[in-house]
């Protein structure tokens, strides 16, 4: 009998149609509040500072260091030029041979009589003797044979067979100047040693 009534009929459908209405104003009042929170979240998310991890550390490209070369073998020239530089030098009785020595690259080695170069293969020595005095000894290694070493220091005296091996006044002056000729030969590298007495 209620729904015949046609008062009661659009009553009751105009109510559908609020509480309709306001279930579809309800969901896109609910849709609209869900994708405003996506874009709060999401503006939370952009706005929220970045946290960077350290930066990599990038080792710096190594220093070539260039590997440390081996002396360069002596030309006979340059051999007797030297021992006239630090022996000749010093003589009478090489008592400024360190002044010589370092005047010419050398340095003598703490606790020795000793000196090397760094970039020649060349060494000299103070011993003394025989007898009263000393002698500066240089021994050098070089690619030149005996033939041209020996020419080279015949240029500071003649040579002569002596009891103390081929022997020479040095350039004159009252000191004996003995080639010991070469030693040894490494892969065609010669060891030869020259000894310089001091004056007597």
């Amino acid at each position: 009998m209620a729904a015949s009534n046609p008062s009661l009929a659009l009553i009751t459908a105009s109510a559908r149609g609020s509480v309709s209405k306001g279930k579809g104003r309800m969901q896109r009042s609910q849709c609209l509040g869900a994708v405003l929170l996506i874009f709060a979240l999401a503006g939370c998310q952009i706005s929220k500072p970045r946290v960077l991890s350290p930066p990599a550390l990038i080792p710096s490209n190594p220093v070539a260091v260039a590997a440390p070369q081996a002396p360069a073998p002596v030309p006979a020239m340059r051999a007797v030029a030297l021992l006239d530089a630090v022996c000749g030098a010093s003589l009478p009785k090489f008592g400024t041979i360190d002044t010589a020595l370092r005047a010419s690259g050398f340095a003598m080695a703490s606790g020795t009589t000793t000196a090397r170069s760094a970039t020649e293969n060349v060494l000299f020595r103070l011993t003394d003797g025989p007898g009263d005095g000393k002698t500066c000894a240089m021994t050098f290694w070089s690619t030149e044979g005996p033939d041209a070493t020996r020419a080279a220091f015949s240029s500071l005296g003649a040579f002569r067979d002596t009891p103390l091996g081929l022997a020479t006044k040095y350039r004159g002056r009252p000191a004996i100047l003995i080639y010991d000729g070469p030693a040894e030969n490494i892969g065609g590298v010669q060891c030869y040693t020259v000894r310089l007495l001091s004056e007597r």
